[in-house]
């Protein structure tokens, strides 16, 4: 009994053996037909949504698996006269042999080998081909179209459970290559070395696509997973996570998306970037905001998104050495996009800011001001410690708006120079002119931090208020300098003109008729102690018109008007020519009337009348004090 069990068994594996055989060996001469190529392309056609060409027969092998191999193979859109979409110079698939012998073909793996894809737009290309697949007759489609209807009945708690499970396999791409353009016919890129898998098990399982490529002269490193990607393909809501990495910066959202007619999402964003010029240039966005900055970036906030608007919350930014947290708002439904919000910096560099938002590069012939008609910004920014040019402050507040073409920056009441400071700066534009123009005050300044702000040396040691009002037009930060004018209000109290002494007139005008020329030299260890100086002036590059300086030291006052020039010479920093019309009187406290004979007496006494000439020469003091104001 056991021999005929023996020999039955041993039979029928004999049979298997030579049917599979035989099946290996007619399978292929029976599909590589024109016949199977058609059906291939038919069956492509209708998972795809798109028009499958192929120029060459299948062929078939069985082992290790059953498998297809389709050479030149187009995809075309299923319209008249469309450009083809990709051209592969293989397709791969594998094969049920199950359903293959029944005559059916399914795919459970495609390897698309050498592609060669043309977009007229990457973003928008992709979302059609998948809308188109989403609406093919395929089993992809039905399965996308089935949990639309789902969507459509409970948008916010559609019953996966009830979707039929559809097989979507595996695709791979291989040393592939994008051609494509930025904008409607604008100039074409290439995308070269693409390497890609979509990995989709079944419809109502979680999806993820990888792929690396060299773009722009990086390779690039691009990844998607979706927990619900046929829920998010059809209109609902699915977890996802989708990154872009380089060496030139990357960005990474994580959270819940929606990618309807009206997108959502809402999660965490991380962006990174080794230099801002550096992204931006690889990002071909030389001109966006912040072009001129090379410090690193590194953002970390919440992201909501939807049509028309971002928002960023707890931000967590650092710019170089500054970091800062807050929130910002981004609405891009009007014409000029704008930008809201504010960011608490723990310290700034102000002049990082206003290169940010107006570079200028020296290569050049203007000052870049293009961003004045490209966005609306209304930014608040504060910081315990900052720096505005070389001038260190505490405690500041500042706002930062661009709108109407025109750049305001306000400065609250900061900390410096042992005072206060406030400020309003606008850049205005009135066609191709552009000016800026200000006004700063202050409260209790000291005029040495000043000088020394400045890389000056102070003859004053006081404390000052302060009104400056300028304007200067320019083209660039540089010429600043040589086309401001403005005027200048000083309020000094009780302090000290150090290297000239004007305490004891009599011992200038002794013996002399009061109309007199006193020439300036500058002595060691002198100095007039004042009371109160006032002086209002207006300023033009190089040189300072005196309206009014009035000086109170002891009984004594000292007026003069006029001007001082600066003299710009080699080996001298600078040279400041004084010429000043001068009065000295005795001071009058009483408004009234004089209460004795001797406030009468020096009230009837004629003031001294004399010119102020000569030079002061900054960073530099001579060494004789026998003459600190000389005839």
């Amino acid at each position: 009994m056991s021999r005929l069990i023996l020999k039955i068994l041993l039979g029928f594996f004999i049979i298997v053996l030579l049917s599979v055989t035989a099946i290996a060996i007619a399978l292929p001469y029976l599909v590589s037909t024109d016949a199977i190529r058609v059906r291939l392309a038919q069956e492509l056609s209708t998972w795809t949504g798109y028009n499958v060409q192929l120029r060459k027969a299948p062929h078939l092998t069985l082992f290790p698996t059953p498998r297809a191999s389709l050479s030149g193979v187009t995809l075309t859109p299923m319209l008249n006269d469309a450009s083809p979409l990709m051209e592969a110079e293989c397709i791969e698939v594998n094969l049920s042999l199950f359903d293959a012998l029944l005559g059916r073909v399914s795919f459970s793996e495609t390897r698309i080998i050498r592609p060669h894809f043309v977009m007229e737009e990457p973003i928008k290309t992709v979302a059609e081909f998948f809308n188109t697949m989403s609406q093919s007759q395929g089993s992809f489609g039905l399965a996308v179209r089935e949990a639309q209807n789902l969507v459509d009945n409970d948008p916010n708690h559609p019953d996966i459970k009830k979707l039929l499970n559809q097989p979507f396999g595996k695709i791979t791409v291989q040393d592939g290559d994008v051609l494509y353009r930025k904008i409607v016919g604008g100039m074409a890129e290439k995308i070269t070395g693409l390497n890609a898998t979509l990995e989709w098990p079944e419809s109502n399982r979680a999806a993820s696509f990888q792929a690396n490529a060299r773009w722009r002269g990086q390779l690039t490193e691009l990844r998607l997973d979706a927990a619900q990607a046929l829920l998010l393909l059809a209109g609902g809501t699915s977890d996802v996570r989708a990154s872009l990495n380089s060496v030139r910066g990357g960005v990474t959202f994580s959270g819940k998306a929606t990618m309807k007619d009206n997108f959502y999402l809402d999660g965490q964003i991380w962006a990174r970037s080794p230099g801002w010029d550096k992204t931006m240039d690889w990002l071909g966005e030389s001109q966006i905001l912040g072009q001129s900055i090379k410090a690193p970036v590194v953002w970390e906030s919440g992201f909501v998104a939807q049509p028309g608007r971002a928002q960023f919350n707890d931000v967590l930014f650092n710019l170089g050495e500054d970091s800062a947290r807050g929130a910002l708002d981004v609405d891009y439904q009007q014409e000029k996009p704008s930008l809201t919000g504010s960011l608490a910096f723990e310290s700034l560099d102000l002049n990082k800011l206003v290169m940010i938002f107006f570079p200028d590069d020296e290569g050049g012939d203007n000052l870049d001001l293009s961003l004045l008609d490209q966005v609306s910004v209304d930014v608040r920014v504060s910081a315990p410690k900052a720096m505005v040019g070389a001038v260190d402050m505490n405690n500041i507040a500042a706002s930062i708006q661009i709108k109407n073409g025109n750049g305001i920056f306000d400065l609250g009441n900061a900390s410096a120079f042992d005072g206060s400071l406030q400020s309003n700066i606008q850049i205005n534009r009135q066609g191709e002119n552009v000016a800026i123009e200000g006004r700063v005050s202050g409260a209790g300044i000291d005029i040495d931090l000043l000088a020394k702000a400045m890389k000056a040396t102070s003859f004053i040691h006081a404390k000052t208020g302060l009104i400056l009002t300028f304007n200067a037009p320019f083209s660039r930060w540089s010429a600043v300098e040589n086309n401001i004018t403005g005027h200048i209000t000083l309020n000094m109290l009780q302090g000290s003109l150090d290297g000239y002494y004007f305490n004891d007139p009599s011992t200038l005008f002794k013996e002399k008729d009061g109309d007199e020329t006193l020439t300036l030299a500058r002595a060691e260890n002198v100095e007039t102690q004042f009371d109160r100086w006032d002086i209002e002036a207006d300023f033009a590059k190089d040189t300072l018109n005196l309206d009014k300086s009035l000086m109170r030291f002891g009984e004594w006052t000292l007026v003069s008007q006029g001007t001082i020039s600066r003299q710009r010479k080699e080996k001298v920093h600078n040279n400041y020519d004084v010429q000043l019309s001068s009065m000295l009187a005795k001071t009058h406290y009483s408004e009234n009337f004089c209460p004795d004979t001797l406030c009468l007496k020096e009230s009837l006494q004629r003031p001294f009348r004399f010119l102020i000439k000569g030079h002061l020469l900054d960073n530099e003091k001579q060494s004789s004090k026998d003459d600190a104001v000389n005839e």
